[in-house]
């Protein structure tokens, strides 16, 4: 009798273990994990934020490690108890978000896209070792305010990505990452190399006056401010994507300085400020307006030394309209063929003069077409 008393308490046990993981009651106890992981599992579960400072008072109890975390935010916790990704009583896979807050993360965090669609938020959280992503996140993943030792994002790909206020101590790799809507960069700190090559967004979003300076922190990539300036005329500003590709010739002329003969680099300037690398050409009209008075008062107060081309000439010398003539190219408006410096005393200084003045002309004029071409394309 009492043998089959034990038989019949053996068979029970199996049952009891089962019920006792799928309560809802007790926190699930995991194996391999500490005691702060095992109540970060258990508010995931329920879908509740797992805030490590309601976990304990004491800061030292809020590590876990980076390993153990990956397997709760990537839903492998949950195959490994109940062989699927269901919720404690047996929901359809989970499609919540995942927010845990404070955590002291240590080892390697390795995230690969996690497939329950859930948006993940890691807030306030100091990770000691590497954070990494790899793979397709179908949500966005959330680290505002976050402390990183290193983080690498590259070849991953983001609905959405937000570093708002993070600080990131060693170097950031998002190298050929990709974020189809929203690149959130508002107040994050990077100390150490910046890496954005290759990298698409749809809009990235930093404070106004720090977005230049953040692209600058970057280790050098015309693609990084081609991306950039995508983006914003994506959103519609036209100004700060104008703004963007005149920065990136800068830093181009900066970065490649020792490669660029001296010609090129003056080259470089006079583009700039003449059209703004073809963004600004309202540049080349006020140069050339500028030089069409210049033009005017040294014809003016050169008006004695001009003399007419042709004997009998009836034309009467007007300085502004020969300044206008002799500037603009192609266009003829019979002044400048009419009257030229004279050989003798100042004339030859006006003729000096006026040899600048129509180079000038074809140069700032064929600029300012080119500039208008390549806009209106």
């Amino acid at each position: 009798m009492r043998k089959c008393q034990h038989k019949r308490l053996w068979l029970c046990l199996p049952l009891l273990a089962l019920m006792t993981l799928s309560g809802c009651d007790e926190p699930a106890i995991i194996p391999g994990f500490n005691s702060a992981e095992n109540w970060v599992w258990d508010k995931v579960e329920k879908g509740e934020e797992a805030n490590l400072a309601d976990f304990s008072d004491d800061a030292d109890e809020w590590t876990v490690r980076g390993d153990n975390l990956a397997l709760i935010l990537t839903g492998q916790v949950g195959r490994y108890v109940w062989g699927e990704r269901l919720g404690r009583n047996g929901e359809p896979p989970l499609t919540r978000r995942i927010t845990v807050r404070n955590a002291k993360v240590t080892g390697e965090t390795l995230l690969v896209g996690p497939g329950n669609n859930c948006e993940l938020q890691l807030l306030a959280c100091s990770f000691e070792g590497p954070f990494i992503t790899r793979g397709t996140f179908l949500r966005p993943l959330i680290l505002t305010g976050s402390n990183f030792k290193e983080a690498d994002f590259s070849l991953a790909t983001f609905p959405r990505l937000d570093v708002a206020n993070c600080r990131f101590e060693g170097s950031v790799d998002f190298s050929s990452a990709k974020v189809s809507g929203d690149f959130i960069v508002a107040g994050a700190e990077f100390a150490s190399t910046l890496v954005l090559t290759g990298m698409e967004y749809k809009r990235l979003w930093a404070h106004a006056d720090l977005e230049i300076e953040f692209l600058s922190q970057a280790k050098y990539d015309t693609s990084i401010y081609r991306a950039y300036e995508a983006s914003l005329r994506t959103r519609g500003d036209i100004a700060g994507a104008n703004e963007i590709h005149v920065e990136m010739k800068r830093r181009e002329r900066k970065e490649r300085r020792e490669d660029l003969t001296r010609r090129a680099r003056w080259w470089s300037y006079f583009l700039e400020w003449t059209i703004g690398y073809g963004r600004y050409p309202h540049r080349a009209v006020l140069w050339a307006l500028g030089m069409i008075v210049f033009g005017w008062g040294v014809f003016w107060l050169g008006r004695n030394h001009m003399q007419s081309r042709r004997q009998n000439e009836t034309r009467v010398y007007v300085p502004f309209l020969y300044s206008l003539d002799s500037f603009l190219p192609v266009v003829d408006l019979g002044s400048h063929k009419a009257w030229r410096p004279k050989d003798q005393g100042w004339g030859w200084a006006v003729h000096v003069w006026l040899i600048i003045h129509i180079l000038a002309g074809w140069v700032l004029i064929t600029l300012l077409l080119a500039a208008l071409v390549a806009i209106l394309r």
